[in-house]
């Protein structure tokens, strides 16, 4: 018989953690766009290699939404080992 978890309040997450996971997809998103986009358009790669986009268009959106919002971090529950 497994034991229901035990309610807790949710936390509030580390502000600099949240935008710094945040930074980082925006720049990985950035640095898929540019990069192949610039090998499709300078280095005559097939079209085919533009669906390597897709992970860094998908990324993109949320990342500048949370960047660039006036809103504080969300909360989270927190995880329990």
């Amino acid at each position: 018989m497994e034991r229901a978890p035990a309610e807790e309040p949710d936390r509030a997450i580390d502000p600099w953690l949240f935008k710094g996971l945040h930074i980082t997809g925006l720049l990985f998103g950035l640095g898929c766009v540019g990069g192949v986009g610039t090998g499709y358009l300078f280095n005559d790669w097939p079209p085919l290699m533009l669906m390597f986009m897709l992970p860094g268009l998908v990324v993109l959106p949320d990342c500048w939404a949370v960047l660039f919002s006036k809103e504080k971090a969300p909360m989270r529950r927190g995880f329990r080992w």
